[in-house]
């Protein structure tokens, strides 16, 4: 997002989380504080009073998320058991992770799918006894930022379809780029959401030098980046704190098979990025054709199990959007490595 658009936006969470904790008087006051710093907002975007209105009480509302997480927390840490309605009973021997189907047979699991799944609205209840608590931490943890992701795409898209500072090319995009990441009604954005699903996964299961992150709707939109790579620096076989050395890559997915101008885009996207002063060294384009993407998703719905739809790709697919992804930012030989490890994990008997 807009670093100016953070900067109101943690304001906005101060505000908010000091109210929780306030007399009446003190309520009072705050309050008007609150509404000053709305209306303060406001007028600098040229922007409706009731428009930062709603920014905020959704800011209140990722609050109760955050509360949320904290007592789920809480509860792994005290040992406590919680029911999970409507979610899917997990277990753990001391080497794998199994579903275990409401007629008692027992579907392999691994922790990255356990821990991604929540992308396509899987719920799991992890069985205390056995789980690690750090997994059932992880695992609510993955799951607010899924809530808290998609109500600041609400945030931003406030900000940026009812400001008149805002281009109008911009302001007409947001309402069916929100459609289309909620409900996938196209190709294009249900196989961005697979591969993300897809590297997110693996660098879970095999603690590779690299992380996947989603790109918000700005990001999307004004930055045609589809998801975030970041380059995990390493000093003496250990990764250094984030902050120091990690490299922030968006990148732009296509499955189109010709380019038609977009290299252009990408190149205007990354120099914008570095003038507003956004996180990322550089953006690049990964080409990869995927086919009946839709019809993926449609057989994988049928009893949805676990790794997301693409799960169902097969070996040769997975393999090319690997190597492609990755042939940029690695070397041929560690890609080659890296690759083989997710190869034998999903067939253990090759060689």
């Amino acid at each position: 997002m807009e670093p100016r658009f953070r900067k109101t936006l943690e304001e906005y969470n101060r505000l908010a989380h000091s109210a929780e904790t306030l007399s009446a008087e003190e309520d009072q006051e705050l309050l008007s504080r609150i509404n000053e710093f709305i209306e303060q907002t406001a007028a600098s975007r040229m922007m409706e009073v009731t428009d930062q209105e709603k920014i905020f009480l959704i800011q209140k509302q990722k609050q109760k998320v955050m509360a949320w997480l904290h007592e789920r927390l809480r509860e792994v840490d005290a040992g406590e058991t919680r029911f999970e309605p409507n979610a899917r009973s997990v277990s753990y021997d001391g080497q794998n992770y199994y579903w275990e189907k409401s007629h008692g047979t027992k579907v392999k699991i691994t922790k990255g799918a356990l821990l991604t799944d929540t992308i396509w609205d899987i719920d799991y209840s992890l069985d205390p006894q056995t789980v690690p608590r750090t997994v059932r931490k992880r695992y609510y943890i993955e799951k607010a930022k899924r809530i808290l992701e998609s109500e600041l795409d609400k945030q931003i898209a406030i900000d940026q379809q009812q400001s008149p500072l805002s281009d109008s090319r911009t302001r007409r995009g947001y309402p069916g780029i929100i459609k289309d990441r909620e409900l996938l009604v196209t190709s294009g954005h249900l196989a961005e959401k697979l591969v993300y699903s897809f590297l997110k996964k693996h660098t879970i299961d095999h603690d590779f030098d690299f992380d996947v992150q989603s790109a918000n709707v700005y990001e999307d939109l004004q930055l045609k980046i589809d998801f975030i790579i970041k380059l995990k620096a390493r000093s003496r076989g250990v990764a250094v704190e984030e902050d120091e050395k990690v490299h922030t890559i968006g990148v732009q997915f296509s499955t189109a098979k010709r380019r038609m101008g977009k290299q252009k885009r990408v190149r205007e996207a990354a120099e914008y990025a570095r003038s507003i002063g956004t996180p990322f060294q550089d953006i690049i384009v990964v080409r990869v054709p995927l086919k009946q993407v839709i019809r993926l998703f449609a057989d994988w719905s049928v009893s949805k199990p676990p790794g997301g739809p693409d799960s169902l790709w097969d070996s040769e697919v997975k393999e090319k959007l690997f190597k492609q992804v990755m042939k940029d930012l690695f070397p041929a030989e560690q890609i080659t490595a890296m690759w083989n490890q997710i190869r034998l994990s999903e067939n253990p008997f090759e060689k």
